[in-house]
C-alpha cells in the first residue's frame, strides 16, 4: 500500500500538477493514498525546518540516496513512514517509474489549481 505525505505552498503551480497526480492516482488505484499539507509562503518557512527535524532528513538519506538541504526543496514529498522521496520532480520520476502514469496538465489548469489552493487556504486561516 502506497501512503504520500504532498506538502506544498498553496501558491506553487508545480505543487498543484502533483497534487493533481496524487488524487488521480487515489482515485484510480485501489492500494495509493494521498494526504495534501497547503501552506502559505510564510508558514512554509517554518514548516520545512520542523519536518526536517522530526524525521532527521538532515541526517537520513532520501529516497534518492541523497542528503536533502531543506533550502533547496519548494515541495516536501514523503512515504508516510517518513522516507523523503524530495520535491515535486523526484515524485514524477517515482510514480512515473512505478506506475508508467505521466500528469500532462497544462499552465492554465494549474493557474486554476492555484487559485482553488489559495482561497481553500485562507478560508482555513482564522481572522
Amino acid at each position: 500500500m502506497a501512503r504520500f505525505v504532498l506538502a506544498g505552498k498553496a501558491s506553487d503551480s508545480e505543487f498543484a500538477q502533483v497534487e493533481m497526480m496524487g488524487y488521480f492516482l487515489q482515485e484510480n488505484l485501489p492500494d495509493f493514498h494521498v494526504k495534501v499539507i497547503l501552506h502559505t509562503d510564510e508558514s512554509w518557512k517554518l514548516f520545512v525546518p520542523e519536518m526536517f527535524n522530526q524525521y532527521a532528513w538532515n541526517i537520513r538519506p532520501a529516497r534518492d540516496r541523497k542528503i536533502r538541504n531543506p533550502y533547496d526543496l519548494d515541495q516536501l514529498i514523503w512515504v508516510e513512514s517518513g522516507e523523503l522521496i524530495g520535491n515535486a520532480r523526484d515524485f514524477i520520476k517515482l510514480i512515473h517509474h512505478n506506475y508508467g502514469y505521466e500528469n500532462l496538465l497544462d499552465s492554465e489548469l494549474l493557474d486554476k489549481i492555484v487559485a482553488e489552493n489559495m482561497t481553500s487556504l485562507s478560508a482555513s486561516i482564522p481572522i
